[in-house]
């Protein structure tokens, strides 16, 4: 399914269980209608699956968290880095360090 917010459209769809979200980046519905179906089949192909995203899902809390606020660091401020540690302590404690 495409949604058009604004002026832009962004794919919707569950396949196999795992929804995908992503903006098509596109302002053209008939555009859209054709990258939809185009996203759809490189997924059920298996391809434009991030490895990664995957990785980061098996993660314990702890390790994720600590990815997270290393990838931002380039993005935000050194203030916003410690406010955003400071944040996850309670989060940390209340998860854990398992799985």
């Amino acid at each position: 399914m495409i949604i058009k917010r604004k002026q832009h459209w962004y794919l919707d769809v569950v396949i196999n269980g795992v929804r995908y979200r992503e903006a098509l980046h596109t302002t053209d519905g008939r555009k859209a209608k054709e990258l939809e179906k185009d996203r759809i089949a490189a997924i059920k192909a298996g391809k434009g699956i991030s490895k990664r995203g995957r990785e980061f899902a098996r993660m314990p809390f702890g390790e994720a968290a600590d990815v997270f606020i290393e990838e931002r660091k380039g993005q935000v401020s050194e203030r916003t880095t410690r406010l955003e540690r400071e944040r996850l302590k309670q989060l940390r404690a209340h998860f854990g360090t398992g799985r």
